[in-house]
């Protein structure tokens, strides 16, 4: 009979090991999953960030090329010179 109860004491420590060691890796699992929550949230605003920067640099390039345009027609369809006005465009 103190054999039985040896081993069932035993066991029972056994299994709590077990479940500490369970508890341990749940809580792990738990962390590993909010900073990849916290990291998904931060790669979206640099996305957010680098899509607004796309933006600015394509509205800066429209800016560019339409000053370009106009300063072109401006040059070419001066009063002082004889290239004709839809030779540029």
């Amino acid at each position: 009979m103190q054999s039985s109860t040896s081993e069932t004491a035993e066991a029972i420590r056994k299994f709590i090991t077990t479940i500490g060691s369970v508890s341990d890796i749940a809580a792990e699992i738990a962390a590993a999953v909010e900073n990849q929550g916290l990291m998904t949230r931060e790669i979206a605003t640099n996305v957010e960030q680098a899509a607004i920067g796309t933006a600015d640099v394509a509205a800066n390039i429209a800016d560019v090329t339409h000053g370009s345009v106009a300063s072109r027609r401006r040059k070419f369809c001066s009063p002082h010179n004889h290239f004709p006005a839809r030779a540029i465009n």
